[in-house]
């Protein structure tokens, strides 16, 4: 993902034209990779001062930083010295006003088996630019460098934007999960020109807190989204205090991650899962759900909950975390749509100051941090009319 500073665009009539890098890229990012590789084993604050002085020519500047950001984000640095170096600063300068210094390292470096000069040099090797380089052991092609250069720059996009739309053909199943799986508010409907969904999902400047965490979120869902057959995006975005529209389609030379999502959505679904099933009730849980419809809105509950004397009998589960007052109208819509054909469970965070009212034709269970399993068996009770089973 690259900063709001590095990236690379044009605008053409309030469109955001990407100045995506081509195959005739790949030789420079690859000779730029290639300077990067000489200074392996050597200090981080020579390679970023031969970096500082190195031109590339005929590339554009803000293009050639956005890409050796990238690259540097694949080296890692390694501390050099013979004990932390933390450690080493509090024992010689514990001693230096009893003594001189070249006395005090001389001293220090014959408890720990080293040389004055290495102790010496060791003091600040904890430091950023006194780290040792170290390369991954299989470094990118310049192939993927550029994929992921066209990858960041997109996302960069992403991370400014206000809301954004998803069209994505055929089974939608997957573009969804990932959605989810990063916790982002999204609603998905059927597409009205061809056989797929339309996802409808917040952006980080709609939120009023954690929208760093939350645009990172959005960021990292065009990975795998851009490993769909078929897709296009649309998003409005707020770049150096102007209004633009960002677009994107498995057209466009991105990289992608074919990696499935993750089986929860966060840790309070994870902890929800496990404790329902540590519970001794004729309910079982399920995580994987086929989508429900409610008008041309596509509902996929978090949870599945089944009766096992009965399995005909099916109840809903639906966490409710990050929001906005329109994604919060828009669930409450949802659940009007279902009506009472599908008792539904909606454990709302505490924080969002939600109540029964706000959503007719569903139970209500608040939670702060973790959902109590017996809260929601008592939601089930209270909709089936029947008494809570002991647990």
């Amino acid at each position: 993902m690259l900063p709001e500073k590095l990236l690379a665009y044009g605008v053409w009539d309030g469109a955001v034209l990407p100045s995506y890098l081509t195959d005739g890229d790949q030789a420079w990012i690859g000779r730029l990779w290639e300077e990067i590789d000489r200074f392996a084993g050597r200090r981080r604050g020579d390679l970023d001062e031969h970096l500082a002085a190195h031109e590339t020519p005929d590339v554009a500047r803000r293009a050639r930083a956005g890409a050796q950001a990238l690259l540097l984000r694949l080296v890692a640095g390694r501390v050099d010295a013979p004990a932390d170096p933390t450690e080493l600063r509090a024992r010689v300068f514990a001693s230096a006003a009893a003594a001189p210094r070249e006395a005090v390292l001389a001293a220090v470096a014959s408890q720990l088996g080293a040389t004055a000069a290495q102790v010496e040099r060791a003091l600040y090797a904890d430091l950023p630019e006194e780290r040792i380089v170290v390369l991954p052991p299989d470094p990118p092609s310049p192939v993927a460098l550029v994929r992921r250069y066209n990858l960041a720059l997109a996302q960069g996009f992403l991370l400014r934007a206000e809301r954004v739309w998803v069209d994505v053909a055929g089974d939608a199943r997957s573009a969804i999960g990932h959605a989810r799986a990063r916790g982002l508010l999204c609603v998905a409907t059927h597409a009205r020109d061809r056989a797929g969904a339309t996802i409808e999902i917040s952006g980080p400047l709609s939120l009023f807190r954690r929208t760093t965490l939350y645009g990172r979120a959005l960021a990292s869902f065009l990975a795998p989204l851009a490993a769909t057959v078929d897709w296009r995006l649309e998003a409005d975005c707020v770049v150096h205090d102007r209004a633009v529209r960002f677009r994107a389609s498995a057209r466009d030379p991105l990289g992608s991650d074919r990696t499935p999502p993750a089986r929860f959505d966060s840790a309070v679904e994870r902890a929800l899962f496990r404790d329902f099933r540590r519970l001794d009730s004729p309910w079982e849980i399920f995580r994987e759900t086929e989508p429900l419809e409610a008008g041309r809105r596509l509902f996929f509950p978090d949870f599945t909950l089944v009766r096992g004397d009965d399995p005909s009998r099916r109840a809903y589960v639906e966490i409710v975390g990050f929001w906005t007052p329109e994604y919060l109208e828009a669930k409450r819509q949802t659940v009007r749509a279902m009506g009472s054909a599908a008792p539904l469970v909606l454990c709302v965070d505490a924080r969002l100051g939600c109540g029964h009212g706000d959503f007719p034709g569903a139970e209500i269970v608040t939670f702060r941090r973790r959902v109590d399993p017996r809260a929601v068996l008592e939601a089930l009770a209270r909709m089936d009319g029947a008494a809570l089973p002991q647990l």
